[in-house]
């Protein structure tokens, strides 16, 4: 691989490869092996068990639209409207097709049901009621929540309402991407095939009709960085670089981890172009932005809730042990794997230079606050388990992604397209699997069971609760039933046991009904609505038992 350019050739110098780092390889082989041979729903390491728990119709499909993005990424599509064809072409894929079918991730399927409930009626008071349970920030709640309801109102299915959403929100992203690369400083000969690598992750995911604010948070990020690091040389641009930053705070309540970055920015060493003045610029604006946001939360009671987020943070065990760092390990993997082999192509020296550059102490002041964040958030007591919230680290995998293709850029272009070659397909087999598996609701579902056991008790609770709601939604009583019972094994709640009782007597075992029953009565205390349905399933009982009962034979003598 590699030898000496072709002479006459102008661009033989971005055809040629350079093959990457013994490290890299070995990496890549082990890499490679796990994607390939990992068992469905492995515990120890679920980031990259999505291929073996799809059916094989599907692993087929994977490897081939692997090879594809190689091939497309590594030739040379000179042409803007080829490159905008694709990103449209993959929006589209991602958000309609392969979008999220078991609304199992996060709160999605909360959100899609307080969609349909605003798309039914004026929501009113209400609203804000919403607004607390979802705890949705002000960009938020219009982009993710009241856009799918004009949608519906419109006539498009909520499902459909918001994937559109997710498309476009697809398109501000990967154009964001496009500009970064830009702002990087990156060959245009590596352009392609490193927007491929950056694009390629778990992340894609929350693009994929996906009812949370993942991808709104993505399309601010990526705009974020690119005003960031881009020169402060005028007002204008220092107004742009607080104006991403109030859209991401407006987006989600993680901007306000990343305002250290701002003020390093606005304060710590300078980057080439800046001017005094724009930088000072920067800093005020960013004053009047934080004032914005704050009045903004006030109104929607969105103060309130971050306090709250921070008390259940700093409640949250830090605790390691050997379930948590894999979970981090693996949302890690997720969200920024480009991040996490980086290293491995680029080499010593190019690490060296790295360290000394400006940018990377920026991407290091923003990444360094996010980890014991995305940490703590996913030892919280009260979620859904990492491999349920693994895009609370959404923000992290973007920042460290960012940091990796810094990294890269600086290689010569045919080094840099070594290392992509070996890099793009696995990429591509690792995001591609885990959009497919969570397009599959049945092996979705089995993949969430076989993980349940290492989740906490409520977590694990809060997960057959969902179940149980799923499979009656399908129409399958006995099998919500049984998701219902176990769901109040864990956590005894009156409710869930009232929820267990009357599926369990939809289903038509009355005997497991009664048992649920007489449960439900001794266990915590029952509402006053819950001893009224206990109540009544009572009485539905006793009339159900005598009428299986036989007919008393009649005496013998009698007519």
């Amino acid at each position: 691989m590699g030898g000496k350019p072709r002479t006459g050739a102008p661009d033989a110098m971005a055809r040629e490869v350079v093959r990457p780092p013994m490290a890299m390889l070995v990496l890549a082989a082990m890499w490679g092996a796990t994607l390939l041979l990992a068992p469905p729903a492995a515990d120890w390491d679920w980031a990259l068990s999505g291929f073996r728990s799809v059916p094989l119709p599907a692993r087929l499909g994977l490897v081939a639209a692997a090879v594809a993005v190689v091939a497309l990424a590594t030739r040379r599509l000179r042409a803007r409207w080829a490159w905008s064809a694709a990103a449209i072409a993959l929006a589209l894929l991602v958000a309609f097709p392969l979008r999220d079918r078991i609304h199992l991730l996060a709160d999605t399927d909360l959100r899609l049901r307080a969609i349909d409930v605003f798309a039914a009626g004026e929501p009113g008071v209400a609203l804000l009621e919403w607004t607390r349970r979802l705890h949705t920030a002000p960009l938020d709640l219009v982009v993710d929540l009241l856009a799918p309801v004009g949608l519906v109102r419109a006539g498009l299915d909520p499902a459909d309402a918001v994937s559109c959403v997710s498309a476009l929100l697809a398109l501000v992203f990967f154009a964001g991407l496009e500009r970064l690369l830009v702002r990087l400083d990156v060959a245009r000969e590596g352009r392609p095939a490193l927007f491929a690598a950056m694009a390629l992750a778990g992340t894609l995911e929350v693009f994929a009709g996906y009812a949370e604010v993942g991808g709104l948070v993505l399309a601010a990020l990526v705009w974020w960085w690119v005003a960031l690091l881009g020169s402060l040389d005028s007002r204008g641009r220092a107004t742009r670089a607080a104006l991403a930053w109030l859209a991401l705070v407006l987006a989600h309540r993680i901007g306000l981890v990343l305002l250290p970055a701002v003020l390093w920015r606005a304060l710590g060493p300078a980057l080439p172009g800046d001017r005094p003045g724009a930088r000072r610029w920067l800093l005020a604006s960013t004053a009047a932005a934080a004032g914005v946001a704050y009045a903004l939360s006030v109104v929607g009671g969105g103060a309130g809730q971050i306090a709250i987020d921070a008390g259940q943070l700093l409640r949250a065990g830090a605790t390691p042990s050997l379930p948590r760092v894999l979970d981090f390990a693996n949302t890690l993997l997720l969200v920024a794997p480009l991040a996490l082999a980086a290293p491995f192509a680029a080499g010593r020296r190019a690490l060296a230079a790295f360290a000394r550059d400006r940018r990377a102490w920026l991407v290091a002041v923003a990444a360094l606050p996010l980890l014991p964040v995305h940490w703590l958030e996913l030892s919280a007591a009260n979620g859904l388990g990492a491999c349920r919230e693994w895009d609370l680290g959404a923000a992290l995998g973007v920042t460290a992604t960012a940091g990796a293709a810094m990294l890269l850029a600086s290689l010569p272009v045919p080094r840099l397209r070594g290392a992509l070659w070996v890099l793009l397909p696995l990429l591509a087999l690792q995001a591609g699997s885990w959009l497919a598996l969570q397009a599959d609701a049945r092996a979705g579902e089995a993949w969430a069971v076989a993980l349940a056991p290492r989740l906490l008790p409520a977590q694990r609770g809060t997960l057959f609760l969902f179940l149980g709601q799923r499979a009656m939604d399908a129409g399958d009583p006995p099998l919500a039933a049984d998701y219902y019972e176990r769901a109040f094994d864990l956590v005894p709640d009156p409710e869930t046991g009232v929820l267990a009782a009357e599926t369990r007597l939809m289903a038509r075992d009355v005997e497991g009904a009664r048992r649920l029953v007489a449960r439900a009565r001794v266990t915590g205390r029952p509402s006053a609505t819950s001893l009224e349905i206990l109540h009544g399933l009572d009485s539905l009982i006793t009339s159900l038992e005598a009428r299986a009962r036989p007919a008393p034979a009649a005496s013998p003598g009698r007519p």
